[in-house]
């Protein structure tokens, strides 16, 4: 949270979304990130996406992934619904 705090205090014309900075955090300190993480982080967005909304104790809404992503709570749930439809959870990434 920090380092988030940091990025949209200190860069105001720049400011990055939760999401950029996590995975510039990751990028940055790969040693203090479990590398599980890190390669969730990174992989394409409906597997995180899927992780964040199946974890029991984070409990996110696809309310709360949306505003984590920068992206509509529909949007996240057209992308896991593609995904799961798909069967190998290739979809887009952005």
């Amino acid at each position: 949270m920090r380092t988030y705090k940091k990025a949209t205090t200190v860069r105001e014309e720049d400011k990055r979304g939760l999401l950029d900075t996590l995975r510039q955090f990751a990028t940055l300190n790969a040693a203090r990130v479990q590398s599980e993480r890190r390669a969730l982080l990174f992989d394409d967005s409906s597997n995180l996406f899927r992780a964040m909304r199946d974890d029991p104790i984070l409990g996110f809404s696809m309310a709360d992934i949306g505003e984590i992503a920068g992206k509509d709570k529909s949007t996240v749930s057209r992308q896991l619904g593609r995904a799961a439809k798909s069967g190998d959870g290739e979809t887009l990434n952005g």
